[in-house]
């Protein structure tokens, strides 16, 4: 069982973004599904050649030199000896199948089942890049000076595929409305960006006539308009 749980874990982590992780999660599923296979059928059988050894009476390491045969009364010498350590789980077995103990374990495996099902609840998906970068690295005080002088969040596009008129006032309403579906979400902030929005006023600021159906060639001027421009505080 612990074997599927790590080939799965591995295996899932393969789809990361990261490729040093990546990569290291792929050669560690590789390598614990072919440990499995081998566990499970080529060391078998090669532990019943050792079988073998012991009941032909043959050293470890000297396989063609045999045992001296067991003196009378005395147990074969390929019989294990009576160790404390099995004294012991014989008495921790007879502790595990009492009654009181069984329901004090049922009653803890459950509790563990809970806390974990609530941990399950707490889990984000947030992940602090700084983690995998060394303490005197580039890339540290890169992420450091971008947290703090930066507050960037995740963008989202809206991308409109397809021919459509720009000349006529409905589609470029309807441009305008896809907004609404980013302001309207609660979970992103109330700030959008549109360039149908910038695109009609920016005419009058290098006071040129820019028709819609050339937006195209002059798209380079469009978004050099100060709209799309990033002012950097110092």
């Amino acid at each position: 069982m612990t074997t599927v749980t790590d080939l799965v874990a591995f295996a899932v982590s393969t789809s990361t973004s990261f490729p040093a992780i990546r990569y290291f999660c792929i050669y560690a599923a590789l390598t614990v599904t072919f440990s499995f296979l081998m566990v499970v059928t080529y060391f078998v059988a090669i532990m019943t050649y050792d079988v073998r050894r012991i009941k032909s009476g043959r050293r470890d390491c000297l396989p063609f030199c045999l045992a001296p045969p067991a003196g009378e009364g005395a147990p074969a010498w390929e019989e294990p000896i009576p160790q404390t350590s099995n004294r012991v789980m014989e008495y921790w077995a007879k502790f595990l199948t009492h009654p009181i103990t069984k329901v004090v374990v049922i009653c803890f495996s459950l509790l563990l089942l809970g806390a974990g099902i609530y941990g399950v609840t707490k889990v984000d998906e947030t992940f602090d890049r700084s983690i995998l970068a060394k303490d005197d690295s580039y890339l540290k005080r890169f992420l450091s000076a971008q947290e703090k002088h930066f507050e960037l969040s995740i963008e989202v596009g809206i991308v409109e595929s397809g021919k459509a008129d720009y000349e006529m006032d409905s589609t470029q309403e309807h441009i305008r409305e896809l907004t609404d579906i980013v302001t309207n979400n609660k979970h992103y902030r109330k700030q959008s960006l549109s360039w149908m929005n910038s695109f009609p006023s920016m005419p009058r600021c290098i006071r040129e006539t820019l028709p819609v159906q050339d937006f195209c060639l002059n798209s380079k001027h469009s978004f050099a308009f100060p709209t799309f421009l990033i002012s950097v505080k110092t």
